[in-house]
C-alpha cells in the first residue's frame, strides 16, 4: 500500500504541476473510506495554507466530485477550512441529498408502475448506485435517471412514463428504435429527465452485449426500504468500465465507481467477469477502468486481472497516456456522436469488432440525418443512404466553399 500511495504522490505532481497540491487533494477525497494516513495527508495539504480553492472546487464540479469532496473534507479537517467555503461545501451537500431523495422516490415510483405491467426494469446509475456504492444518497451526485427494460417492452413503457407527465424529448421518432439504444423524456414540472434503455451501449460503440444474458443474471438488491432488480456484479461492473470509456474516462466521477464498487462487492467471480467481457468484445474497456482505478486511487486489483493487464500493453499505453493529461484543464473532451474516434477504435482487442466499429459509426445516422426527413417506419432503412450522401458527398463539397466565403466584419 506505501508503494501504491508513493506512485499516487508522485503521480499527482507529475499530472498537474504547477498545481500538485490540489491534484493531489481531490484524489485523496475521491473515495467514500478513508484510512488514517490518507486523512493524515487530506490534513498536511490543506494546513500547508497555499490550496487554491477555486481550482479545487472547479475541478470538483467538473469531475462530479463536489459532495463526496465536501463529504471528506468536513470529516478530516472542517476547523482548517476557510468558513465561506465550508459553508458552500455543506450547502451543495444537503441540495445533493435532498435531489437525490426525490430522484430516489422518482425511481421507485416509475419501478412500481412497471412492474404493474409486467414490464421488467432495472434502474442503472443513478440513486441506486450512489446507495449501493457509498451506502448514502448523499455523496455522489446524479444526473438523469436511466431504466433498462426488454426492448419489447419499449412502447409500453413509453405509455407508462407518459402518465407520469413525461415526455420524448424534441427529435425523437421511431428511426430511433432502429439506431439508438434509448430514449430520453423529460418531466417539466420535477426538471427530471429519465433516459429508457432498451441496450446498454449506443449503437456505434459496437459492443455486442448478452442482453438475453443479462436478464437472465440479473438479480434483486436492497434499496430504499425494499428491493429492485439489479444487473448481477459482474455485468454491472463491465456496464461500468463500458460507459466510462464511452466517455474517455474524462471525469474522476467514474474512476471513483469503479473503486468503490470493487470494494463494496468483495465476491466478485473474476474469472467469469473476465469472460463475459472477453466474450461481448469489451475486455480492454474492463481492464483500462480498472487500471485507472488502480493508477489513480490505489484501488487493489486480484492476480487475475494483474496478470490480463500485464498481458495487454496496449492497456498500459492507454492507461498512461489519460492519466498524463487527466487533470489537464481547458481541455476539450471528444463527444461519441461526433464522428469517428480513433480512441474508442483501440479499445476493440478483436480485429472483428474493430471493423464493425468502423462500419457502424459509418452507417449510424445521427439526430441531424434524422431531421432532414420524416419517413415512415417502413422506410426508415433510407436514413443510411442519407447519411452516406450527406456525409461523404455533399459536406466535402460544400467545405471548401464555405472556406472561401469572406468573414463577417
Amino acid at each position: 500500500m506505501s508503494d501504491q500511495r508513493a506512485t499516487v504522490s508522485r503521480l499527482a505532481g507529475n499530472l498537474s504541476h504547477p498545481d500538485g497540491l490540489e491534484t493531489t487533494l481531490l484524489l485523496a477525497c475521491a473515495r467514500n473510506r478513508l484510512d488514517l494516513e490518507t486523512i493524515k495527508q487530506i490534513k498536511s495539504v490543506v494546513g500547508n495554507g497555499e490550496v487554491n480553492w477555486t481550482l479545487v472546487v472547479r475541478r470538483a464540479i467538473f469531475h462530479g466530485l463536489t459532495p463526496l469532496v465536501a463529504w471528506n473534507l468536513a470529516r478530516s479537517c472542517a476547523d482548517s477550512l476557510p468558513v465561506e467555503l465550508a459553508d458552500a461545501l455543506g450547502d451543495w451537500l444537503a441540495q445533493n441529498r435532498a435531489r437525490n431523495l426525490a430522484l430516489a422516490h422518482e425511481v421507485l415510483t416509475i419501478v412500481d408502475l412497471l412492474e404493474k405491467q409486467n414490464i421488467p426494469v432495472i434502474p442503472i446509475k443513478g440513486p441506486v448506485l450512489a446507495k449501493t456504492l457509498f451506502g448514502d444518497l448523499s455523496r455522489r451526485q446524479s444526473g438523469d435517471l436511466d431504466f433498462f427494460v426488454p426492448e419489447r417492452r419499449v412502447s409500453s413503457a413509453l405509455e407508462v412514463f407518459g402518465s407520469l407527465g413525461y415526455q420524448l424529448c424534441a427529435g425523437q421518432h421511431v428511426a430511433y428504435r432502429r439506431y439508438y439504444n434509448n430514449f430520453a423524456l423529460e418531466r417539466p414540472d420535477q426538471m427530471i429527465v429519465a433516459e429508457l434503455h432498451w441496450n446498454l451501449t449506443p449503437r456505434t460503440m459496437a459492443v455486442r452485449f448478452d442482453i438475453n444474458g443479462l436478464w437472465e443474471r440479473a438479480r434483486m438488491i436492497p434499496f430504499e426500504d425494499r428491493s429492485v432488480l439489479s444487473l448481477s456484479c459482474e455485468d454491472n461492473l463491465i456496464f461500468l468500465c463500458v460507459h466510462g470509456s464511452k466517455h474517455f474516462w474524462c471525469r474522476l466521477k467514474w474512476i471513483c465507481d469503479i473503486h468503490e464498487f470493487l470494494d463494496a462487492h468483495t465476491a466478485i467471480d473474476w474469472k467469469r467477469c473476465l469472460e463475459l467481457s472477453r466474450k461481448q468484445g469489451c475486455e480492454r474497456m474492463l481492464l483500462l477502468g480498472l487500471t485507472l482505478a488502480e493508477a489513480l486511487l490505489e484501488t487493489e486489483l486480484p492476480e487475475p486481472v494483474r496478470d490480463r493487464i500485464h498481458a495487454d500493453s496496449e492497456v498500459r499505453q492507454l492507461a498512461h497516456q489519460m492519466q498524463a493529461d487527466f487533470f489537464h484543464d481547458g481541455k476539450r473532451r471528444p463527444d461519441i456522436f461526433e464522428a469517428f474516434q480513433p480512441f474508442l477504435l483501440s479499445l476493440r482487442e478483436r480485429f472483428r469488432d474493430k471493423l464493425l466499429y468502423c462500419w457502424r459509426n459509418a452507417t449510424t445516422p445521427h439526430c441531424g440525418h434524422l431531421a432532414i426527413v420524416s419517413l415512415p417506419p417502413f422506410l426508415c432503412f433510407l436514413y443510411v443512404p442519407i447519411k452516406l450522401l450527406c456525409d461523404y458527398a455533399w459536406r466535402p463539397l460544400v467545405r471548401p466553399w464555405k472556406k472561401a466565403l469572406p468573414k463577417a466584419p
